[in-house]
């Protein structure tokens, strides 16, 4: 965990998983360092309670605003489930002149993406600042589904599976790159 953000962030990216039915809205602000060296957890925004669409546009745009205070954050990537969100937020960035791009998650296999975070985990090359407690508290707390015969997390409601979703959403571009830059 770190207390302050490393000097050599080139750029940056948010992931957004979208809540409802007792989940949560989960975004994370992620860094990349030189040759894409390190991924870098900066902010996050997590909300745990039934809003408005407009309630969520307003926080959305408050969450990148915070984060293109201290970083170059140009890209924002949403779980493609929710278009009509997506076009909410897209018509909401447009309105207050936020300039990043917002896209669709690529939403590959769960297990690539958990097996990506792992490498790098074992690596030393992500790292997570200490006020991400809801990531930090998901990641602590990710557990498999004993019930499923596929390799996939347990998604009952008692876990955060939404930070993660979320974390894995704004790397999931880059994945690729980062593992075969650093082999």
């Amino acid at each position: 965990m770190l207390d302050a953000p490393p000097d050599d962030i080139v750029f940056c990216t948010i992931g957004m998983d979208f809540g409802g039915n007792g989940s949560a809205h989960a975004m994370i602000c992620t860094g990349f360092t030189k040759s894409l060296e390190k991924v870098i957890i900066l902010d996050e925004y997590y909300r745990k309670e039934i809003i408005s669409p407009a309630e969520l546009e307003n926080d959305v745009c408050r969450f990148i605003r915070r984060c293109q205070q201290k970083y170059r954050v140009y890209d924002m990537y949403c779980d493609s489930a929710e278009q009509v969100l997506i076009k909410g937020i897209k018509s909401a960035v447009i309105h207050e002149h936020i300039p990043i791009n917002v896209h669709n998650a690529r939403k590959s296999e769960i297990i690539g993406r958990i097996r990506f975070f792992s490498s790098l985990m074992a690596q030393n090359r992500f790292l997570v600042m200490k006020q991400c407690t809801h990531l930090i508290e998901a990641l602590q707390s990710a557990v498999w589904d004993s019930k499923s015969i596929k390799d996939v997390r347990l998604d009952n409601g008692e876990y955060n599976i939404d930070s993660l979703d979320a974390l894995e959403y704004s790397a999931e571009p880059f994945m690729n790159d980062i593992l075969s830059i650093h082999k």
